[in-house]
């Protein structure tokens, strides 16, 4: 009975038990169960094409719905629509500016023909034609496609197969059309229509359930639907199903199926799919006699073929059972002698007679154990990172709070000295320590980064009275706009450690702007200026691609670094430049993009 619990015994028992009652069902039911199989994958075939060709038809949609969503998204573009100037240059203008604009929009290969429409008769054309003009209010008004279009709210519809109504040439088209407006929230007044002629999504069709043409011998035909049950290929009205398969399947809600269907002459197995990107229903058939006449040629020669099969099945099984045994034994060994003491076990030797996949598997698990110790070294030094990092934590906490108390002191016994001026500058200096370390937010309005500039200007003029002179020049609305914290005071200080070389009085002059998307604030001063070295060099940092936050004082860390956390923050958008003055002295710009207009806090 050991034999019996073997992995080899096993598995030649399994797999031959198996085989051998396949086989044997399969010989003595072949005609029904060959039918039923090429029955399901007939089936399984038609599935997959229905499902591939309305995925074409999604992607060509969605193209196009793209397309028009990038363009009633350019403001350029609906300024320039709805821009209803009467004189003639200036029309001609608007025109060439349009036909840029869309050029840039819809790219150099647009293939489809775009229409943007409005319900006062405005009409543009771009892509195979390209014209602005106008058409009869009356006429855009009475097309049944525009009117479901503008009661869409911008969502976007697919028209069925039509005549297009703008040209004499009588083409055959689908559009798939969106409506918008001049300003958001507005009544929708205008659509922007990407037209395809209907003879692509014809070939489209065919080349997806591979059919030569409509005439095509294969059996297999492709019939396709909008969503509300009406024929769009072939074209309506040419070569009518002899059933309606629409109504046949919208009794059902799924989105995809197979399913027999008969009539008086023939019986076919169909499959559709059904989109809920454009709500388009693609049914393809085929004929069951057609389906199953290999079959019967096929019979006859089945049965030696399926004896002959089962002899070699079961010599290759048993072959592969004895083969797989052999790595299973070696990985069994290996972990027997797994222990927490020796992770290291050795490379297992190659044996080309052996399965490719049990060898991979077993020196997978030598890898795996070796990239086990390596973890376990790794967690041990986590570990003990993590216990220095708190301690270094607990430090950081305590020194903040050593210096507050010993400040308070200081202020304390200058109070009792009645030495008023050295109290406030206690409290500024401990107000602006406070400000520093604050971690709640990374960002602060500009009205709270000045009222931290005016405890520093306190402390320098205790330290410099009378000798410097700061102008603040700043809309109130400006300071509502939030900023990354210590992006203006880091300037100041730049100005007394390097500008103020020179006899008093030094002038500081601080002035901002804010606009519709930008702010800026400039902060100029009547030093000596930079150096044309250190300026260089600040600017070759600039224009860098890399962020390399500066640790020495040469290297002007609080300008770089103001410029760095800006970067960060408005990317490309960002705004800082550095100068000399002609006259004298220099002046630092910084600024960055508002997001949403009348919006300034993150």
């Amino acid at each position: 009975m050991k034999l019996f619990q073997t992995i080899r015994a096993r598995l030649f028992l399994y797999y031959a038990s198996i085989i051998v009652l396949l086989v044997t069902l399969f010989t003595s039911y072949f005609y029904l169960y060959t039918s039923v199989m090429l029955e399901k994958r007939a089936s399984e075939s038609l599935q997959q094409i229905a499902i591939n060709t309305n995925q074409y038809l999604d992607a060509e949609f969605k193209n196009m719905n793209s397309v028009a969503n990038r363009i009633i998204s350019s403001e350029p573009i609906k300024a320039i629509y709805y821009d209803k100037t009467a004189v003639e240059s200036k029309f001609f203008e608007n025109q060439l500016k349009m036909f840029q604009l869309l050029f840039t929009v819809t790219g150099s290969s647009i293939n489809y023909q775009i229409n943007l429409v409005g319900t006062d008769g405005s009409f543009t054309e771009f892509g195979r034609k390209f014209d602005i003009g106008r058409r009869s209010p009356e006429l855009i008004s009475g097309l049944p496609w525009i009117q479901e279009c503008l009661m869409l709210d911008g969502r976007f519809s697919i028209s069925p197969p039509r005549i297009n109504e703008w040209n004499s040439q009588g083409k055959q088209v689908i559009s798939l059309s969106r409506a918008f407006s001049e300003v958001l929230g507005a009544k929708y007044d205008s659509i922007v229509e990407v037209q395809e002629n209907y003879s692509v999504f014809s070939e489209m069709i065919e080349n997806a359930v591979s059919l030569p043409g409509r005439n095509s011998k294969t059996g297999i035909k492709a019939y396709v639907y909008d969503g509300k049950g009406n024929q769009v290929y072939p074209f309506p009205g040419e070569y009518p199903p002899s059933i309606d398969y629409f109504r046949s399947i919208d009794v059902t809600e799924k989105n995809y199926g197979t399913c027999p269907i008969s009539n008086d002459k023939t019986q076919e197995i169909i499959a559709f799919s059904r989109s809920e990107y454009s709500g388009w229903t693609v049914v393809v058939s085929e004929s069951e006699k057609q389906l199953l006449a290999p079959v019967r040629s096929f019979r006859n020669g089945i049965f030696l073929l399926g004896l002959l099969v089962l002899v070699i099945t079961l010599a290759i099984t048993y072959a592969i059972a004895q083969q797989l045994t052999e790595p299973i034994r070696s990985i069994q060994h290996s972990i027997n002698k797994l222990n927490l003491e020796d992770l290291n076990p050795a490379e297992p030797a190659s044996d080309k007679s052996s399965t490719y996949e049990l060898n991979k598997l077993n020196q997978a698990y030598v890898q795996m154990v070796n990239r086990l110790q390596a973890s376990l070294e790794e967690t041990v030094t986590a570990k003990s990172q993590e216990i220095q990092a708190r301690m270094l934590a607990l430090q950081a906490q305590v020194n903040p709070h050593f210096l507050y108390n010993t400040i308070t002191i200081i202020s304390i016994k200058a109070e009792k000295n009645n030495e008023t001026e050295i109290v406030e500058m206690c409290e500024n200096l401990t107000t602006m320590l406070r400000y520093i370390a604050k971690e709640t937010s990374s960002a602060v309005t500009i009205d709270v980064e000045l009222d931290y500039l005016q405890k520093y200007l306190s402390l320098m003029e205790s330290r410099y009275p009378n000798q410097f002179r700061v102008q603040i020049n700043l809309p109130d609305e400006l300071k509502k706009v939030c900023v990354p914290k210590l992006i203006i005071q880091p300037i100041i200080e730049n100005c007394f450690k390097y500008a103020f070389n020179i006899r008093a009085p030094w002038l500081i002059d601080i002035k901002g702007t804010i606009s519709e998307n930008y702010w800026t604030i400039s902060v100029a001063d009547n030093g000596i200026g930079f150096d044309d070295e250190v300026l260089q060099t600040i600017k070759c940092k600039i224009n860098a691609d890399t962020f390399e936050f500066a640790s020495d004082e040469k290297d002007k860390i609080g300008l770089l670094n103001i410029y760095y956390r800006l970067k960060l923050q408005y990317k490309d958008q960002a705004l800082f430049t550095i100068a000399n003055k002609p006259e004298g002295g220099s002046v630092v710009t910084i600024g960055g993009f508002i997001k949403e207009e009348g919006h300034y806090e993150w």
